[in-house]
């Protein structure tokens, strides 16, 4: 049952075609007028050729339109009583004009008038204008019915493929934001787990020296470490979170802010890197991304500070204007020629500030340590 449909998509044409064929055999077989042999021929060549209507269209209407030419000519009255004939004729007709494109189409227009005028010689009638009516318009309908019906296909087909190519486009499109997403998600968590990891070796070395000594400042010690992973895990849940689109539970704390650098510093501070701030301007102004973007940028600096500048102190100073917001940060430490060195500290700010179109400045101290410029650039809404 299931191969039904399938043959009958395949070979429905030539189905159609022999089922027209054997109505007509019979009809031209139960006429009583003795011309049905000669007849037979031309009732095949009216019908057969509709098994190719699809294929060749305009060749399969001139085979049916000679066949029906021929036919008329032996049975005069063949469409009097024939049903089969003038369905014939129609699907035909129809045909041409739905399967007909290109060269072929426009061949067809001639054909059609041709039909026209065939028909008007085989009635017998005169050329008077209502019978031309009469022939244009039976000729003409079946023929503007299969154009109108093919027009309306390629234009579904059209738009199909159209909608196709922009589902296509889109899915490329958000494919290409998800992983940059995901890549930006990647170097917030660089900079989340690499600052962690910093002042936490800062703070166990100190706590280990202080703890016989100066039990108060182990213990302070050993709070900052426990502040700044807390903080640092929290970050990564909801980093993790988005990474693998989880549905469940989030943690609610504020993301990363310029608002939160005061306790950016104090963990700096707390592992033994004294740290000046100094921020100017409104910092509510700036959006969430340059925000975001901002933080990371001095976290990552302030990072590379802990690692490489030695025993040095450090400035942060914020600047918030109109249309961008500029920050440096600084060290007086002997860690200039090393902050490029391993891992992917200055090349992950310059690559977070050029997405932003800003531009980032690293390189020696005038007279020693390292100093980080970087202007992010945003537009505050009026």
């Amino acid at each position: 049952m299931r191969r039904i449909p399938s043959l009958l998509q395949r070979h429905g044409d030539l189905l159609v075609a022999v089922v027209l064929a054997v109505l007509m055999t019979v009809e031209l077989l139960a006429r009583p007028d003795g011309r049905q042999m000669p007849a037979l021929g031309y009732g095949l060549l009216a019908t057969l050729p509709l098994a190719v209507r699809r294929r060749q269209p305009l060749l399969s209407f001139l085979l049916v339109l000679a066949g029906m030419v021929g036919l008329v000519r032996i049975v005069p009255d063949t469409f009097d009583p024939s049903a089969t004939a003038l369905a014939l004729v129609v699907f035909a007709l129809f045909s041409l004009g739905a399967h007909a494109v290109g060269v072929q189409f426009w061949l067809s227009i001639p054909v059609i008038c041709l039909s026209v005028v065939l028909g008007q010689i085989a009635d017998g009638s005169p050329f008077a204008p209502s019978t031309v009516m009469f022939f244009v318009a039976f000729t003409g309908a079946p023929w503007a019915s299969g154009v109108g019906l093919r027009l309306y296909r390629e234009r579904k087909a059209g738009e199909a493929s159209r909608t196709g190519a922009l589902l296509a486009e889109e899915s490329a499109r958000n494919l290409v934001a998800l992983e940059a997403e995901r890549s930006r998600i990647a170097r917030d968590l660089h900079d989340v787990v690499s600052h962690a990891m910093a002042v936490t070796l800062m703070q166990a070395r100190g706590g280990r020296r202080m703890l016989d000594a100066d039990p108060a400042a182990a213990r302070a010690a050993f709070d900052a470490i426990e502040r700044t992973n807390t903080q640092a895990l929290g970050d990564m849940r909801r980093m993790l979170n988005v990474l693998r689109q989880a549905d469940g539970d989030t943690s609610t704390a504020p993301m990363p802010s310029l608002r939160r650098l005061p306790e950016l510093i104090a963990d700096v501070r707390a592992s033994g890197v004294p740290v000046d701030l100094q921020v100017s301007g409104d910092l509510d102004q700036i959006p969430p991304g340059v925000d975001l973007s901002a933080y990371r940028v001095i976290q990552e600096a302030l990072t590379n500070v802990i690692k490489h500048a030695g025993t040095a102190r450090a400035a942060v100073t914020v600047q918030c204007s109109t249309d961008d917001v500029a920050l440096l940060v600084s060290d007086d430490g002997n860690g200039a020629a090393t902050p490029h060195s391993g891992g992917h500290g200055i090349a992950g700010i310059k690559e977070r500030v050029a997405v932003l179109g800003g531009t980032v400045q690293a390189e020696a101290g005038p007279v020693s340590g390292f100093v980080v410029r970087a202007r992010l650039p945003y537009q505050v809404p009026s």
